[in-house]
Parts: structure tokens; C-alpha cells; sequence
């Protein structure tokens, strides 16, 4: 592989890299996968293995548990989103609640079979964030509603 063609296709890796970082910064996931997860802002889920909801995010975590473990939860997202501004032609973009209220259900289980094999199972839901704006609103020739769905 010749020099031009190593560094082209390191710096298209360190491309895409940076911008799928940029992406799931924007914040279009829901986290919301686990209501003991949500009680401690979800630090840890990674390691800790106090619950079964926490090996939807690391499979590796199977292995620790050392009986069968259920959990099942709801989290009520109650959003509060307001927008204000104004339009190139000067119209107000003002809108209130744009953002409907919703419930996330979860429910996971794990079963160990022996000291390093394990298995499990989980239901919860990583996107389902939706707006609406109202009909007069002034950027509806733009967009009115947006749903977000894998």
C-alpha cells in the first residue's frame, strides 16, 4: 500500500470518526433504558452489574450475574420546549410545547447457565423523540412534524 493511499484512507477514518461523534452528540437517543440506570444518571452501565437492564448496554455483563435476573420499568419523559425567533421576512417563530409527553417502557432478563456463560434478553427502545409545531406556525413550509425512528 503506497504512502498517498495509507494516509487518504486514515484521514477518511478520522473523518467519519469525528462526525458519527458528532451525530450521537446532537442528543437524537433516547438513554432512557432503565429506570435504576436513570437513578444514578446512568454512570457506571458499563461495569456495574446491580441490574439486568444494564446488560442492554454491555452483553460482557451477562457473565456476572450469578442468578436469573428480571427488571422491568417505565420512564415518563415530561418535555418543556418552547422556541422563540424571528423569520428572514420577519414573521415570529415563536412556538410553545412542541415536544409531546411520552413513556418509555423497558424490561430485561438474564439467566446465568454457568460461571462464564450466561444469557439474556432485553425490550426498551433507543429513539422515538417526536415535535410538532402548529399550523400557522411560520416555519411549517420547512417542516411541521418530525419524528425520529430507527
Amino acid at each position: 500500500m503506497s504512502q498517498k493511499t495509507l494516509f487518504t484512507k486514515s484521514a477518511l477514518a478520522v473523518a467519519v470518526a469525528l462526525i458519527s461523534t458528532q451525530a450521537w452528540s446532537a442528543g437524537f437517543q433516547l438513554n432512557e433504558f432503565s429506570s435504576s440506570g436513570l437513578g444514578r444518571a446512568y454512570s457506571g452501565e458499563g461495569a456495574i452489574a446491580d441490574d439486568a437492564g444494564n446488560v442492554s448496554r454491555n452483553p460482557a455483563l451477562i457473565t456476572m450475574f450469578d442468578r436469573p435476573t428480571f427488571s422491568a420499568g417505565a420512564v415518563y419523559i415530561d418535555p418543556d420546549v418552547n422556541i422563540s425567533g424571528t423569520s428572514p421576512s420577519g414573521r415570529s417563530l415563536k412556538a410553545d410545547n412542541i415536544a409531546p409527553t411520552a413513556w418509555v417502557p423497558n424490561m430485561h432478563f438474564v439467566a446465568p447457565i454457568n460461571d462464564q456463560f450466561g444469557w439474556g434478553a432485553s425490550i426498551t427502545s433507543n429513539y422515538g423523540l417526536a415535535t410538532e409545531f402548529n399550523d400557522t406556525y411560520a416555519g411549517g413550509s420547512v417542516g411541521v412534524q418530525l419524528t425520529l425512528k430507527p
